[in-house]
């Protein structure tokens, strides 16, 4: 126990493998302790010679874990995965998450398909990637929706179908309104708008060119209705640009300013 452990420890420091060294290993194969280290791989075109990983490291310790006999357990296995997969070797990762597939517990499984997803798309294999993360979302526990602008449902898991009572495939093209007492209908339709107005102003803000043209047109109306000079020097016709360096600049005025 101490040894998964240690791996979990290393594992949260993101010590993969460690520090890779070059090990001659006679009789030795990937996936096996050698004394102080972990044969990781065979360095081609050298007999017995192997790229190995040293005891401070995740892939070390759950292989101790494992020849310490909890090979079969599935936090284990899974923790054992997931250190391929977060040092980038995805071949090996998506061939473990394989072999574990048929001992996934049930709470684990949303979990695990979503890592298996990972490993996949690691490889290249979208296809499969798409499927399982479809697998992780069915398998999660909670509700899982998501609506359009018009709070009607484009996609609902099967726990959120059981939570609005619907049949299998029932929930998508309804509407959250559907299921809203009348009572509190107009409560809903409010709060629909606020998040309308908020996707709009995000819009914005990821658009300076939009929005710089807002503060013109705005600016100018300012201009045609009050016409002070001393308020702007901006005429309606003017064209302001955006220079991010302004602030900065009137920044260094202002400080030369107070020292005189």
């Amino acid at each position: 126990m101490l040894h998964f452990k240690l791996a979990t420890a290393y594992f949260n420091l993101r010590s993969y493998f460690g520090r890779l060294e070059v090990v001659v290993a006679r009789s030795g194969k990937p996936g096996m302790i050698h004394e102080q280290w972990y044969l990781v791989e065979v360095v081609p075109g050298k007999e017995d010679t192997f790229l190995a990983a040293p005891t401070t490291s995740a892939a070390f310790q759950i292989a101790a874990a494992i020849d310490k006999g909890l090979g079969d357990r599935a936090d284990v296995r899974m923790l054992r995965a997931n250190i391929y997969l977060n040092a980038g070797r995805y071949e090996r990762a998506h061939e473990l998450f394989s072999e574990l597939a048929p001992d996934v517990p049930e709470e684990s499984a949303a979990l695990f398909h979503y890592y298996f997803a990972q490993a996949a798309f690691g490889l290249g294999d979208y296809d499969r990637y798409l499927e399982l993360l479809q697998e992780a979302i069915d398998a999660q526990g909670e509700g899982i929706g998501i609506v359009d602008p018009e709070e009607c449902f484009v996609f609902a898991n099967p726990a959120a179908e059981m939570l609005f009572g619907v049949p299998s495939g029932g929930l998508v093209g309804r509407c959250v309104m559907d299921f809203v007492a009348p009572g509190y209908q107009s409560l809903v339709k409010e709060q629909t708008e606020k998040r309308r107005r908020v996707r709009e102003i995000n819009q914005l803000l990821r658009q300076p060119a939009k929005r710089w043209k807002l503060i013109r047109e705005e600016l100018a109306e300012v201009v045609e209705k009050y016409g002070d000079g001393r308020r702007t020097k901006m005429n309606a016709g003017e064209e302001l640009a955006y220079d991010p360096t302004s602030h900065s600049t009137q920044a260094t005025d202002e400080t030369r300013l107070f020292r005189r």
